[in-house]
């Protein structure tokens, strides 16, 4: 899709939502009784084509998160639906708790979606998305217990029923804790994720109307009934706006670091359910052990995720510092130190007998000089990087390279006889010797190296083992200089 006809549906989703949610609404309430049922029906059914329409649009019909609010929106509308042919057409009173259940599992799968797209953003976010469901699921006790369970126990509701509605809302708030955490901290996703956290928080709000100011009888206003068209042209226009592309997709990765006013703040908020449960001793009634029971068992698994996050990303910055200690900032090699350590390892393997000759190569590069002088230190590092990577790529995977320092590098070669060192170093100098790309055009740089063997007959200590290697280099390079000058 263009960036113009992008731009032309979002205006028109921005237009179309508001308008036939107060459409819809008006309608509802102006018409009698089945003219209104049909309304609601309708309303119930619109989102549907919508959902279609934007997965076909934005081509995300293999993403999970569309596929289930699609179904989502599908079972939603059964209930609208039965009502309308059993009652309004077929004349029969009904109670069927089937339709009903067929709502729940449309509530269930919008509830998933929003999961799916949550948990997709956790990893970039995982302190701030963790943070803000611990926050949502604290202040799910105020909902419950201060305007959906009266409504509940007075309409004598079972207790299956209640332990159902207290899950959904506390699931409803940890879902919408962690959509406003990711709501405002994603830019090409803002919209979708908006209309999102609208569906969530209507539908908790529908719930919310519909056990309070009950008649009589035991049913809610009508007006009530139109929230619910919040919720379901709120779904629709998250999956028909362009933004939906983007709703899977993180634009940064925020660090995961809980600070002591983040923990404290973590554990006044999840205190609020217990409090709240048995604060109901001290004004005379029984305490609500649903609810506290109920945010027990979804803030645990909250709490371990959130400190098993924490604990791997130190680890993980644990293992950056290490490998930074042990390594070249430049080339990704061992450093001075570690390839220093490495000598002094395999020369131990040959005392116990485990390696029969160990050879070492010291490298210097020729040349060097005058392209870091003339191109600059940039360019130098570049050609220290690419031959870094082209000894390594040189020799088995079981030898060593590590970088000395300046244009110095060191090759430890186990398991190797004189013969067979001069094949590496002839490898290793022909691979250095092919032209370099960099900013501007291409350089060259040789090699110059010198070798010394170590074997379990010959002992040596580590030092005197590279002192000698230095030596042999620098005797290379003697000999080229004076058979230059003869030339």
């Amino acid at each position: 899709m263009s960036p113009l006809r992008t731009a032309a549906l979002a205006r028109w989703v921005h237009v179309a939502w508001p308008v036939a949610i107060v459409s819809c609404a008006v309608l509802y309430l102006a018409l009698p009784q089945v003219g209104g049922d049909i309304v609601y029906a309708v309303a119930s059914l619109l989102p549907i084509p919508a959902i279609l329409l934007g997965i076909r649009l934005h081509k995300v019909g293999a993403r999970l998160h569309s596929y289930l609010l699609l179904a989502s929106m599908v079972l939603m509308a059964v209930p609208g639906l039965a009502w309308l042919v059993q009652v309004d057409i077929q004349g029969h009173p009904t109670n069927d708790s089937r339709f009903y259940l067929a709502a729940a599992a449309g509530y269930l799968c919008c509830m998933a979606g929003s999961a799916v797209i949550v948990i997709r953003h956790a990893p970039s976010d995982p302190g701030g998305v963790l943070h803000a469901a611990m926050v949502g699921l604290g202040l799910s006790g105020l909902p419950w217990a201060f305007v959906i369970r009266p409504g509940l126990v007075e309409g004598d509701n079972s207790p299956l029923m209640q332990v159902i509605v207290v899950i959904v809302v506390m699931c409803l708030m940890t879902i919408m804790g962690s959509l406003l955490r990711v709501v405002a901290t994603t830019r090409q996703a803002k919209a979708s994720l908006s209309y999102l956290f609208v569906a969530m928080f209507s539908s908790l709000v529908a719930t919310a109307l519909s056990n309070m100011n009950l008649d009589a009888y035991g049913n809610h206003p009508r007006w009530a009934d139109t929230v619910w068209f919040i919720g379901y042209f709120s779904v629709a226009a998250a999956v028909l706006h362009p933004a939906i592309a983007y709703l899977t997709t993180p634009q940064r990765t925020y660090p995961d670091d809980m600070s002591a006013r983040g923990l404290v703040t973590a554990g006044l908020v999840l205190s609020i359910n217990p409090v709240i449960s048995v604060g109901s001793l001290f004004v005379g009634k029984t305490p609500d052990v649903l609810l506290m029971s109920m945010s027990v068992l979804i803030s645990v698994p909250l709490l371990l995720t959130r400190f098993w996050y924490l604990t791997a990303q130190r680890l993980k910055a644990e293992q950056a510092l290490a490998h930074q200690a042990a390594h070249d900032e430049l080339t990704g090699l061992p450093n001075r130190r570690t390839v220093l350590d490495r000598v002094d390892g395999v020369l131990r393997q040959l005392q116990d007998g485990s390696l029969d000759a160990v050879a070492v190569l010291f490298c210097d590069l020729d040349g060097f000089k005058p392209i870091n002088d003339g191109l600059g230190h940039q360019t130098g590092d570049e050609v220290l990087r690419v031959v870094g990577q082209r000894l390594r790529r040189s020799v088995k995977a079981s030898d060593v390279v590590g970088r000395l320092g300046g244009d110095e590098f060191l090759v430890i070669c186990t398991g190797m006889t004189g013969r067979s060192v001069d094949d590496v170093v002839d490898r290793l100098r022909a691979n250095l010797a092919e032209p370099i790309l960099v900013a501007g055009g291409t350089c060259t740089v040789g090699a110059s190296f010198g070798v010394a063997i170590a074997t379990a007959e010959t002992p040596v200590s580590a030092d005197a083992l590279i002192a000698a290697a230095d030596h042999a280099m620098y005797a290379v390079k003697r000999s080229r200089q004076d058979a230059g000058r003869a030339v």
